[in-house]
């Protein structure tokens, strides 16, 4: 179940199920330094759902154990890097 995934629209829909099982969550997506010269910049070959579970888990956790305060998840990309960085 390998594809190209944009990381992105990935990050983008975990948003959305967050706002589903959390509403009124403090969380942002920050996507103002993301660098890219393409479309190709942002991809990763990967399966879909188990990236979605693991980052929308890293997430859900900030959210809990930091009793819902501002939590901010940023994706950068420089060259052949992607990070996503959860603060």
């Amino acid at each position: 179940n390998f594809r190209n995934i944009r990381v992105d629209e990935l990050l983008q829909d975990v948003k959305r199920t967050l706002n589903n099982l959390i509403p009124g969550n403090n969380v942002t997506i920050d996507m103002s330094v993301l660098h890219t010269a393409g479309n190709d910049n942002i991809t990763v070959m990967g399966n879909y759902e188990l990236l979605k579970l693991g980052i929308s888990n890293i997430i859900v956790n900030a959210c809990k154990y930091s009793d819902n305060k501002a939590v901010s998840v940023t994706l950068a990309i420089t060259g052949k890097k992607i990070q996503i960085l959860n603060t």
